[in-house]
């Protein structure tokens, strides 16, 4: 069976697109004091030029957002954010598909470890399990370099891709 979906990568020009499409994504289902409900089109233009993104659509329709950066962290180094579904889309395994993206790039450019910090709240362990099925880890040691100042500090997990 062949996936329907496309993957499409992003640019800096779709900052603001991404900005809108996740405060869509996570509306009524991730707290209005995370930070992906502020995040602007300047912040994530910046994350991208040191980084990248991918959008998943379905057809014409964007159903799905990540983007990665090495923003405030050591070389060869990225972390994912901005990770979100159309709630439409949700329980189809297709963060997978994202998730996958980004670590075929970060291959690609020699990236040693991916980072990801996981919002501590209602569903913290059904995200945790998710990204330890896609080969994370929980890393007490590290610290979430974009912690959001209004909520308690994210559980961080990292996936080593080269050794």
């Amino acid at each position: 069976m062949q996936n329907p979906y496309t993957l499409k990568p992003s640019s800096a020009d779709d900052a603001e697109l991404f900005s809108s499409l996740i405060r869509a994504f996570w509306k009524d289902s991730v707290p209005p004091e995370a930070s992906g409900h502020r995040i602007t089109g300047a912040e994530i233009m910046t994350r991208l030029e040191q980084g990248g993104g991918f959008f998943l659509l379905d057809g014409e329709k964007y159903m799905g957002t990540v983007y990665y950066s090495n923003q405030g962290l050591p070389p060869k180094i990225w972390e994912v954010m901005g990770v979100g579904l159309d709630h439409a889309y949700r329980g189809r395994g297709l963060s997978s598909v994202l998730m996958q993206a980004v670590e075929q790039e970060a291959l690609a450019r020699g990236i040693l470890e991916l980072r990801l910090g996981v919002r501590v709240d209602h569903s913290t362990d059904k995200k945790v399990a998710i990204y330890q099925r896609e080969g994370y880890e929980i890393d007490p040691t590290l610290e979430y370099s974009h912690a959001n100042p209004l909520t308690k500090p994210p559980v961080v997990m990292k996936k080593v891709l080269i050794k």
